[in-house]
């Protein structure tokens, strides 16, 4: 049985305005170098005239905005609904796009109703974006997903390297469809040969489990080192547990902790979980409670159940303290201007870290946090209860 993270649904977020040709190449080549002054020199006029191609052009500038032209959310809605009023596929699915970046009330149905349109237009990445949104509820949104899998499944065949993931997820869980590995195979590979660093991590997960596909630890660790070098923490993870456990490469606990370590700084979980493992039990590593109790803190937050359960073992082993005030300020960063939480007066929480000019790093068990705090602030608990 693969161990994959938990299923996480990706929305297409690029845009890919159509080619031109004369100065609309002009335009769209000055539009990606960042002179958004001369694009729009250029389209303004044609859109102004009624081109949905420029118009589209027009709701691109505006949608991002650079230093020369300032990001304005209803401009770029304006020239893009011009657009997708005369049948512009890429105006509609930008316009879904522009919805989901915003973030307004009920932005996903709005989203989603434009996405609709494009897919209705035949826009593949529309398609993509219908099956993701369908695969959740909330923000006006009904979860179904018979409809998530028919999108879902037409970006896929066509090549959309977020679908074909996607669609692989849905496999594994068997959501939606019928649990099939082989099938599921079949779509990461599709994502993984489109560029999908998700998918190179998916199928380097089969390969090494030997599910759906036949064990291929050579195949697992190419896939690996190029979901790498596209970001993926998680399979910085993998990478470290090939080596943790000498699969396909000489197994070496020094080599799987550098890749536990990039996957920990890269916000993977289960990397940060692997370094709290590392701390507390001195392997490979001087063991450190309070860096083992950062790493377990950090995980947990992320609903790590391993990590939930290991933080206090770790937490127990350092100084215990209570706030001593009404109301102490826990700050993320030492210059946060907001708090990032606020503790009562009496709340206990371990010590992290030495003083550092009035300030300590503490971990806050009562809501998994790691903050700073005055250390003013603390009062040494000689209970340690």
């Amino acid at each position: 049985m693969p161990h994959f993270n938990k299923l996480i649904l990706f929305i297409c977020v690029f845009v890919a305005p159509s080619l031109w040709a004369g100065s609309f190449e002009e335009a769209e080549k000055a539009y990606w170098n960042g002179q958004y002054k001369v694009a729009a020199s250029i389209w303004e006029p044609m859109a102004k005239a009624g081109d949905a191609d420029a118009q589209n052009g027009m709701g691109l500038i505006y949608a991002f905005g650079n230093e020369e032209i300032r990001k304005e959310f209803f401009t770029a809605r304006h020239w893009y609904t011009l657009s997708a009023h005369q049948g512009n596929e890429e105006a509609y699915y930008n316009l879904g796009v522009l919805y989901m970046n915003e973030k307004m009330l009920n932005y996903r149905a709005a989203a989603l109703e434009n996405f609709l349109k494009g897919a209705e237009l035949g826009h593949i990445a529309s398609h993509a974006n219908v099956g993701a949104i369908y695969m959740a509820e909330g923000d006006g949104v009904h979860k179904d997903m018979r409809l998530a899998v028919q999108h879902t499944r037409i970006a896929a065949d066509a090549g959309n390297a977020v679908a074909a993931n996607n669609m692989g997820e849905l496999y594994v869980r068997g959501i939606g469809v019928l649990q099939n590995y082989e099938k599921a195979a079949e779509y990461f590979r599709i994502a993984a040969d489109n560029g999908s660093g998700k998918g190179m991590d998916n199928l380097a997960a089969l390969y090494v489990d030997g599910t759906g596909v036949p064990v291929n630890y050579p195949e697992a660790l190419k896939l690996l080192q190029s979901a790498v070098d596209k970001g993926i923490p998680a399979a910085s993870f993998k990478m470290g547990m090939m080596y943790f456990q000498g699969l396909g490469v000489p197994k070496s606990v020094a080599e799987s902790l550098k890749w536990f370590s990039k996957a920990a700084d890269g916000g993977d979980p289960d990397g940060q979980n692997a370094m709290c493992d590392a701390y507390g039990l001195g392997r490979g590593v001087k063991q450190d409670f309070a860096q083992a109790t950062y790493w377990c803190a950090l995980a947990a937050q992320q609903g790590h159940k391993t990590a939930e359960e290991n933080v206090m073992r770790a937490a127990n082993q350092l100084p215990k303290y209570r706030t001593n005030g009404n109301l102490v300020g826990l700050w993320k960063r030492l210059d946060d201007s907001i708090p990032y939480d606020l503790l009562s007066g009496g709340e206990q929480v371990f010590l992290l870290s030495e003083d550092q000019d009035g300030w300590v790093r503490v971990f806050y068990p009562k809501r998994l946090r790691i903050g700073l705090v005055e250390t003013a602030n603390l009062v040494f608990d000689h209970q340690g209860n």
